[in-house]
């Protein structure tokens, strides 16, 4: 993995992980607003960034993470917030339990599995939108989007695909994704998890469904008339506020 940190050491830390095979700037474009709040740390999953080594498995990158928080963050961050499967990743953080986490945001979790078929068919979309120069191809504009809530609008949401991605990083990581299921060990956790999704996309909604009977400590958010990734790509300054403040309060109970 590519680690990439900003702003303060001193200040709380927040490690923001990116979606599907995305680029990890896009997270920083959005978030880098944050640097006065918090100590952002923005990696970038195995296969996702030039001069990468291929995606292995969602254990590996949680082990990278971990590595790299022991050695610069003393095993400890305040909070973490990952994006449709940049949260299917930090939900396998929180079940390893291996560092300490006070905070976890969950945006768009995926954790209802829909199987090995279904990965390698989106691996061969991704595959399809790196040989067209990032056009969509027809299975995700007519199956993907519409599973997700998504319409026409949505479309520059691709844009942010990383298209120098190798055959067996597309296989590999579609597969991890899709076959994925929710460790129970994620009860061990002792984060305070806040659950975001939005109305339109049935399988996120499902995903909380399934994790809620695990967690001690949580917060749920729906919102409303969304799709998929909508608020991060179009409302972002939204979720800057909610990430401030979920940092604040935990300032206040530090100071407490």
């Amino acid at each position: 993995m590519l680690f990439n940190v900003y702003g303060d050491i001193d200040k709380p830390s927040l490690l923001i992980m990116h979606g599907m095979m995305n680029e990890w700037k896009v997270c920083y474009e959005k978030f880098h607003r944050l640097t006065s709040d918090f100590c952002l740390i923005f990696p970038a999953m195995d296969g996702c960034y030039d001069g990468s080594v291929n995606f292995t498995s969602f254990a590996d990158q949680c082990q990278q993470i971990e590595d790299y928080v022991r050695e610069h963050f003393d095993g400890k961050l305040d909070m973490v917030y990952g994006i449709s499967q940049g949260a299917t990743l930090m939900d396998e953080l929180l079940s390893r339990n291996q560092i300490s986490i006070r905070a976890a945001v969950l945006d768009g979790l995926y954790v209802a599995r829909q199987g090995a078929i279904v990965g390698k068919m989106m691996a061969r979309q991704l595959l399809k939108i790196q040989k067209n120069g990032g056009e969509l191809p027809w299975g995700i504009r007519h199956i993907m989007m519409p599973l997700t809530g998504m319409t026409d609008k949505d479309v520059v949401s691709f844009s942010c695909i990383y298209t120098g991605f190798s055959k067996v990083t597309a296989e590999r990581n579609t597969h991890e994704q899709y076959t994925y299921t929710q460790s129970p060990d994620i009860a061990n956790t002792k984060a305070k998890v806040y659950l975001w999704c939005d109305s339109k996309e049935p399988y996120a909604l499902k995903s909380h469904r399934i994790i809620k009977p695990y967690l001690k400590d949580y917060e749920e958010e729906v919102f409303d008339g969304y799709a998929h990734g909508e608020l991060f790509f179009f409302e972002t300054e939204k979720q800057c506020e909610k990430l401030m403040s979920i940092g604040q309060k935990l300032q206040r109970d530090e100071v407490q």
